[in-house]
């Protein structure tokens, strides 16, 4: 998670915690309820923190993200740079200010979960370095061995050492 997504949920949690507090202390402390200008300003700045200032941090979170994803792969580059424009529309989006983050959170998880399906499925695999458009690195002098069909298994010893 990076410094703004940790950042958003601190403020959130404040915001939430600012909300509930002249109710928690009513019904758990019988506490007195607060004059109604004391109640709107403790409500007007959860309102704050949770709808201004949190979905600029999952902004700038969604941001970093989507340019880790492309340095490191770790998303689908579609993905990675949809998240641009995404971060750009939670930054500005006064209407609805959480709607680019679950749409962008939803499409993560959906892909990162069948990308896991997939990639446990293929464990074990490597594309051979002689075939015309491999990417990937070499994994050894003799894991071919010989061999020029594509893709092959790796063996266990071969599959530490990646």
């Amino acid at each position: 998670m990076s410094a703004a997504g940790a950042a958003a949920a601190a403020v959130v949690l404040a915001g939430a915690a600012l909300y509930g507090t002249i109710p928690a202390q009513h019904t758990f402390n019988n506490a007195v309820l607060p004059t109604p200008a004391v109640s709107r300003i403790m409500l007007g700045t959860a309102y704050a923190a949770v709808v201004l200032v949190a979905p600029l941090a999952f902004g700038l979170m969604m941001a970093a993200v989507s340019v880790l994803a492309l340095r490191h792969r770790s998303l689908p580059r579609w993905l990675a740079i949809l998240g641009f424009p995404l971060a750009v529309l939670q930054l500005a989006n006064a209407v609805a200010p959480m709607a680019a983050l679950v749409v962008w959170s939803l499409l993560v998880g959906i892909t990162l979960a069948l990308r896991k399906v997939l990639q446990s499925e293929r464990a074990g695999w490597v594309r051979c370095c002689h075939r015309p458009g491999f990417r990937g690195r070499a994994v050894g002098g003799d894991h071919c061995n010989g061999e020029r069909r594509g893709i092959r298994r790796l063996s266990a010893r071969q599959r530490t050492n990646l």
